[in-house]
This record gives C-alpha cells, structure tokens and sequence, in this order.
C-alpha cells in the first residue's frame, strides 16, 4: 500500500498513479484543489502522524490525511517561515527516536510533540549549525539510517553514531540538495 500526496501538476501526478497502480499499489489522491499536503510535512512515526502546518500543507491537507488513515492519530504542527517543512526540524531516527534539530523551530515541534502525542518519544538533539536543519533530516528504513556526511554535519554524525551503534548508518551528502533547501527525505520513496 502506498499513499501519494503530491502537489505536482496533474500530468505528474497522473503518470506518478499510473506507474504505482501498475505495480498493484492502492492510490488515494487529494482532489480539493484547496487542500495542500507536501510529503516533506508529514512524519509518520509507526503509531501516528507529525504534519507540518507550513506553506505547503494547510490543515484541509491535514483533514484528508486524517480521513485517509483514520486509525491513527494526526497531529498538526506548526511552521513559521522560513522554516519550509517538518522534516526540516524533525524525523524518525529509529522506532520511538526522533531527530530533532536544535532550532527555534525544532525546539518548538518538539514541545508540540511532547505534550500532545498519544505515544512516547526520546529525542536525539542535533546542532544546526553547517547545513542549517538538515543534519535532522534523515531516512530509517529496515533497520538502516540514512543521514548526512560527517563533512556536512560531523556532531551530528557523532551523535549518531553514539546512539545507534548497532544500526547500519548510511553516510549520503546533502550538498546539491541544500542549494534548493532539500534534504535526504526527498529523494526517496518508500514502499511496504
């Protein structure tokens, strides 16, 4: 099962349909053309969903979210500019870690997390400090954390390394991804 929700054009998100229903995946589509939900705002932790209420995701965006998982809980956080996506300021580390970046705002979704979840977390606390919040932006997946290069965040991978020293980490660089305020996260796809 896989669920897109893109803000691409129709053509794309037309094509990006097509392909998954081809390899037998279901698709559910946000067809309000007033609703917004940018994959980059929304952090699914195994127990409930983190979404960013940024300018890319307005909360009927979130309200679809909801409707289309209805058995987990789906909690809105909110973003001030220039901050531009949740993943920016945290992601799931491991199961009940989160990276949490050492910003106003990480700090901020952070204190929204701890006292409106339904579930427990740890932080792992990441310094901001080269490639602004995207030493938090990070990829775990089987077992395997995908995060930045030590030249790129070397703290950070310190901190990894201290808290998982059993996980396979996956050293990936940000570099041409940081120029257009990207990270790890959106280059992937994961499918169940």
């Amino acid at each position: 099962m896989f669920y897109t929700f893109f803000s691409l054009s129709f053509l794309k998100v037309d094509t990006i349909e097509k392909v998954l229903t081809d390899l037998g995946l279901e698709v559910h589509r946000i067809r309000n053309k007033r609703a917004t939900l940018e994959g980059g705002d929304v952090v699914f932790t195994g127990h409930e969903f983190f979404v960013g209420d940024s300018a890319c995701s307005n909360p009927k965006g979130h309200k679809i979210l909801a409707e289309t998982f209805p058995e987990y809980p789906v909690l809105a956080i909110p973003l001030d500019p220039p901050k531009f996506h949740l993943k920016g300021a945290i992601c799931m580390a491991a199961p009940g870690v989160m990276a949490v970046g050492e910003s106003k705002w990480g700090v901020r979704a952070w204190k929204k997390i701890q006292k409106h979840a339904k579930f427990t977390y740890e932080p792992l606390w990441l310094p901001d400090k080269v490639f602004a919040d995207h030493t938090c932006d990070v990829i775990f997946f089987n077992g395997n954390l995908v995060h930045c290069k030590s030249q790129e965040g070397a703290e950070s991978v310190k901190r990894f390394a201290e808290r998982f020293p059993d996980v396979n980490r996956v050293e990936l660089t940000i570099g041409e991804l940081k120029k257009v305020d990207a990270g790890l996260t959106c280059c992937s796809v994961l499918l169940s």
